[in-house]
C-alpha cells in the first residue's frame, strides 16, 4: 500500500518505523524531529532505507542538545531538510516548520508578540563569537523558529503542513501556526513535540493530527 507515512518524535525507537514501512511500503517517509541517534541517519536506517524511494525530516528541540546530535541528523542528511521549505509527494505539496518557539527569538503563544529578532543573521549579528555555532547562531537556536521562516513559507501554498510545534489545536499550541497554515491553504498539520496522539482542528477548521512517541501513521487522499 502506497502513502506517505509520518513518524512521531522517535527519541530513539525506530522498530515501529520498520514495521510500518514492511508492512504499507510508504512513497516517502516524514520524520517529525528530536530523532534520539547514536549514529548519523542513513545508518541508523540501513536496514529500510532502500525500500522508502524519499525520506524528509524536520528538526525537533532535542536534535540540537549535543553536537552529535546536530551531526548525525543535519550534517549526514541535509537534503532531507524541509524545514521552511516545500517538497512535491505523490502530487502532494508538503511543507516543514521544523524546531520550537523559544523566547530567546519569539514566542507567538497569542499570535502577536513582538520578535526579538526576525532572521538568524540579525541573531548572528548580536551574538558574541565564541558563542556562535560554526560562524551562526548559537546551537541551541539551531532549533528555533525564527519570523523569517514563516516568512518564507508563507510565500508558498502546502497540501500538508508538518510541524514540531503544535498549532491551538493542542493545549500547549500556538496560534502562529494556525495563521501560518490558512495562509498557506493548508488542508492538513501533522506535529509532534508534545507525544500527545490526537486528532482536531485549528481555529479555521483545518484537520490536525498530533503523533505520541514513535508513532507511525499512514496518509493518503482519503485523510483529508
Amino acid at each position: 500500500m502506497a502513502g506517505i507515512l509520518f513518524y512521531g518524535d522517535p527519541h530513539g525507537v525506530w522498530d515501529p518505523l520498520a514495521d510500518s514501512v514492511h508492512q504499507h511500503r510508504p512513497n516517502a517517509v516524514v520524520l517529525l524531529g528530536d530523532m534520539g541517534l547514536n549514529r548519523p541517519l542513513r545508518e541508523e536506517l540501513s536496514a529500510i532505507w532502500g525500500l522508502v524511494p524519499s525520506w524528509y525530516w524536520i528538526i525537533g528541540n532535542h536534535d540540537v542538545d549535543k553536537v552529535h546530535d546536530y551531526e548525525f541528523l543535519v550534517d549526514s542528511y541535509a537534503d532531507g531538510d524541509i524545514g521552511s521549505r516545500t517538497v512535491e509527494i505523490d502530487g502532494l505539496t508538503i511543507a516543514g516548520l521544523g524546531g520550537v518557539y523559544g523566547q530567546r527569538v519569539w514566542y507567538p503563544q497569542l499570535g502577536n508578540e513582538t520578535p526579538v529578532f526576525q532572521t538568524r543573521a540579525e541573531m548572528t549579528r548580536k551574538t558574541a563569537r565564541f558563542d556562535r555555532f560554526r560562524g551562526g547562531v548559537p546551537r541551541s537556536s539551531r532549533a528555533t523558529i525564527f519570523p523569517e521562516d514563516h516568512v518564507a513559507l508563507t510565500r508558498t501554498r502546502a497540501d500538508i503542513l508538518v510541524s514540531h510545534e503544535a498549532p491551538t489545536s493542542h493545549r500547549n499550541g500556538f496560534a502562529a501556526i494556525d495563521d501560518l497554515a490558512e495562509k498557506m491553504g493548508t488542508r492538513l498539520v501533522v506535529h509532534g513535540h508534545h507525544h500527545h496522539s490526537y486528532e482536531g482542528r485549528t481555529v479555521d477548521g483545518i484537520r490536525v493530527v498530533g503523533l505520541s512517541i514513535a508513532q507511525p501513521w499512514l496518509f493518503d487522499e482519503t485523510c483529508f
